[in-house]
């Protein structure tokens, strides 16, 4: 094969590659859940859904873009309540995109860092701080409505449709669990002071009943003792000193005695 031969093979080579690429070029798949973003000099002019789809080589283009729902995960998001205590958050959040030409010509696949997680973390922040620190604990599931509630309208005017937001665990401040630990503490203390303090009422209940019933007893007895005393007439007594004389009359014999004679 002489020199002009083989530059004649060479070129058509290049030329069969050339005619491949081109070929392969013009021919592209889109997957399920996914859109193609057609571009013709850098202009979006279509926009494809799932299967084989055909672009002019060269001066169009094309990105896929994933537009099924897709869940986000958000790890130790640190949030501040209205009282002023430090959260770590772990949330799951789902988004899908309803509106891929909006997105692409906003943030073309850049969407997630440059708006998803900034939108999220604002919203996210807003309504914590809307709740103190016990509130958020007994309606965490009402916090995550609330979240979803408040990034809806915004993700719908960008394109978006957020279909869930929900908290899967959170965490406070060492300093707070402190606090919390101390409180516990003391509230235990208290409810051992208030026994103690039932437990020494009663007594005291007791020892007032028991003196009582000793001076009611006492009053019976004296009340007694006074009836006895006001029967013991004059009568009674000249009866009793008669029965219990000898007959004989005493050397000296006081003013009482001669009246008991008499």
């Amino acid at each position: 094969m002489n020199t002009k031969q083989q530059i004649i093979s060479v070129v058509a080579g290049i030329g069969a590659l050339a005619v491949l690429g081109l070929a392969l070029g013009t021919s592209y798949t889109v997957k399920t859940g996914e859109v193609a973003i057609v571009s013709k000099f850098g202009k979006i002019v279509d926009v494809k859904g799932d299967g084989l789809h055909f672009k002019t080589p060269i001066i169009m283009s094309k990105d896929i873009m994933v537009v099924r729902n897709t869940t986000y995960d958000f790890s130790k998001v640190e949030v501040s309540t209205k009282d002023m205590q430090t959260i770590s958050l772990d949330l799951k959040m789902q988004v899908e995109i309803t509106d891929p030409e909006l997105v692409y010509r906003n943030f073309r696949n850049n969407y997630v860092q440059a708006y998803v997680t900034p939108v999220a973390y604002e919203s996210i922040q807003s309504v914590i701080a809307q709740y103190n620190i016990q509130d958020f604990v007994s309606k965490r599931q009402e916090v995550s409505n609330r979240m979803l509630e408040s990034m809806k309208n915004k993700f719908k005017e960008n394109g978006f449709n957020i279909r869930s937001i929900n908290i899967v665990n959170h965490d406070f401040s060492d300093a707070y669990e402190k606090a919390i630990e101390r409180t516990k503490i003391a509230e235990q203390d208290k409810i051992t002071a208030e026994k103690e303090y039932e437990k020494q009422l009663e007594i005291a209940r007791k020892k007032k009943e028991i003196a009582l019933a000793l001076k009611e007893e006492k009053e019976i007895v004296i009340k007694t003792m006074e009836m006895e005393a006001n029967t013991l007439n004059d009568k009674v007594l000249k009866k009793m000193f008669i029965e219990k004389w000898d007959g004989k009359l005493p050397t000296t014999m006081s003013d009482d005695v001669l009246k008991m004679l008499k």
